[in-house]
């Protein structure tokens, strides 16, 4: 959470860049952070218990972007609970526990956006969600480390002892240990703000002038942190008037109670504590990779079986696998291996985390025909299916039909279309040959109607032979090329099938039927043949406006 209020009245001590003012150095990483926000987008499938690799995406695509700007970083994990921290987190999972219950009855209740608000508000980063990143990183050569308690004290202890040349994250409370620079809101470009704590001679809005680490951890304990709230009425700015006033934070105590704030009994105690857990938490060394502190125990440090509240001393070996993510930092339980994916809930679990990753080899598989699959490969395997043999009952009967007219000389042609009039291929006219034998002929310049018979064939014949029959059909048309005539071939008859009408009266009657009226077109806008005696067309009539 950090100490409230402390960037804006340390601004002189920031300015913007970009992540890639430490190319070729390493930044150390406050992963958490960034799982959290990834996990935003999926809060409610980790919620519901469904397997999701969204959160793995999203922290992936930042250390990515590092390495894309020769940046080296070197990730760092929360690990097991801090007792001091313990009543703070206590709280924290209370919250959390309400919250997602009123957001599972509002998602039974089918209000999807209420309830989604509540898991993200409830969201819980879990260690098996850090194993599946873990994973994620070994794959492309990342560097990390599982810190014992927290990552904050990590952090500043590997800036302390030049393993790292800053530190990446969202909390105040690296300022409170002594970081000396800070790369805080960082986007997906890499831009971000950068904290140099050699500008803190810079600060106006307080007179922190000269004032070593001590002082400035002593102002920011008294106005509230994480290990101690703050008496009511003590914010920043008051508690760095009291620290001004005095050398150590027992004297800046005294003065508040001697001033009238309300300071509870055993306060003073509690403030010593939470000044002794900053400077005295246990953390990792990877060089040595031991259980180190991050300050220097020396003669001054009061005993170390006296400061239960600074992280429990664990076994060597025990420590290693922790920082290599080989066992559950909370429950102390060995993670399975080939985890993939997680299917589990928000709240860490103290039992075995087998369970969770036996359910991790599934995963989310794009359906043929949803908007998924448009972008991703299809991974449907197709099955080649034999073709099936035509039977003699599915062919289809070959009719051939020949088209008789007159040509511009009015001699006899004969068109043979055997598929489309329109869309067939262009055949040249053929001259009347009598059918053939066996094949039937029907004439339909005739008024009676013409019927097909099939010819008998007999028993012998195989049905492939009665499929393929061919009928011809000769019908006769008045189609004329599309040629402007003189008056006298106008004036020749054309014999048709259909009955013969003026082409005047017929296009008026037709136009009339569909509620047209005549409009005046020039005569060489049209053949002869749809002209009438007075060359006028017929032009649809417009609707009135009601």
């Amino acid at each position: 959470m950090g100490i409230s209020g402390l960037l804006p009245l340390l601004r002189e001590t920031q300015e913007k860049g970009h992540i890639e003012q430490f190319a070729g150095q390493t930044v150390g990483i406050d992963s958490y952070i960034w799982l959290y926000r990834g996990a935003f987008s999926c809060a409610a499938d980790l919620a519901l218990g469904k397997p999701t690799t969204k959160y793995i995406a999203h922290f992936m695509s930042r250390a990515k972007m590092l390495r894309h700007y020769n940046v080296e970083p070197l990730f760092v994990f929360d690990g097991g609970l801090l007792p001091s921290k313990e009543c703070t987190e206590l709280e924290r999972q209370r919250n959390r526990k309400e919250r997602r219950e009123k957001g599972m009855k509002l998602w039974g209740q089918s209000k999807k956006k209420a309830a989604f608000d509540l898991f993200q508000r409830s969201l819980e980063v879990t260690p098996q969600m850090v194993r599946c990143v873990v994973d994620e990183l070994k794959k492309h050569g990342f560097k990390y480390v599982v810190a014992p308690y927290e990552a904050d004290a990590q952090l500043a202890y590997l800036e302390s002892q030049g393993v790292i040349s800053a530190a990446v994250s969202e909390d105040s409370d690296l300022i409170v240990f002594g970081c000396q620079k800070i790369i805080l809101k960082m986007d997906q470009y890499g831009d971000a703000v950068m904290f140099d704590r050699s500008k803190m001679d810079a600060v106006t809005a307080v007179d922190v002038k000269g004032w070593d680490k001590d002082r400035i951890r002593g102002m920011c304990i008294l106005s509230g942190c994480d290990y101690l709230p703050s008496v009511p009425g003590i914010g920043l700015k008051k508690a760095h008037r009291y620290m001004a006033r005095s050398t150590d934070l027992a004297m800046a105590v005294r003065l508040m109670r001697n001033e009238g704030c309300k300071v509870p009994d055993g306060y003073k105690k509690e403030v010593r504590r939470a000044e002794l857990t900053f400077l005295y938490q246990r953390v990792f060394d990877p060089r040595s990779r031991t259980m180190v502190h991050v300050t220097k125990v020396d003669e001054s440090t009061p005993p170390l079986d006296e400061m239960p509240f600074i992280g429990k001393l664990l076994e060597p070996a025990i420590v290693r696998d922790i920082a290599d993510c080989l066992i559950d930092p909370i429950s102390l339980d060995r993670f399975a291996q080939g985890a993939k994916s997680l299917s589990s809930p928000m709240a860490p679990t103290a039992g075995s985390t087998s369970a969770h990753f036996e359910s991790l080899s599934t995963s989310e598989k794009p359906r043929p025909g949803t908007l998924v699959s448009f972008w991703a490969n299809p991974k449907v395997q197709m099955t080649p299916t034999t073709p099936a043999t035509a039977s003699a009952a599915g062919c289809e009967l070959e009719v051939q039909v020949k088209f008789r007219g007159k040509t511009a000389d009015n001699s006899l042609a004969v068109r043979t279309q055997t598929h489309s009039k329109f869309f067939g291929k262009k055949t040249e006219p053929a001259t009347v040959e009598p059918p053939a034998a066996g094949s039937e002929t029907v004439d339909l310049t005739k008024d009676e109607t013409a019927e097909f018979v099939q010819p008998e064939t007999p028993k012998a014949k195989a049905i492939d032979e009665e499929c393929s029959q061919t009928l011809t059909i000769i019908a006769e048309t008045a189609d004329t090329p599309q040629t402007l005539l003189p008056a006298e071939s106008q004036a020749t008859e054309v014999e048709s099938a259909s009955q013969e009408m003026d082409a005047g009266c017929l296009a008026s009657s037709l136009f009339a039927k569909f509620g047209y009226r005549e409009a005046k077109v020039p005569n060489h806008a049209v053949t002869p043949r749809y002209r009438q005696g007075n060359g006028r067309l017929l032009k649809p009539k417009r609707r009135r406006k009601v």
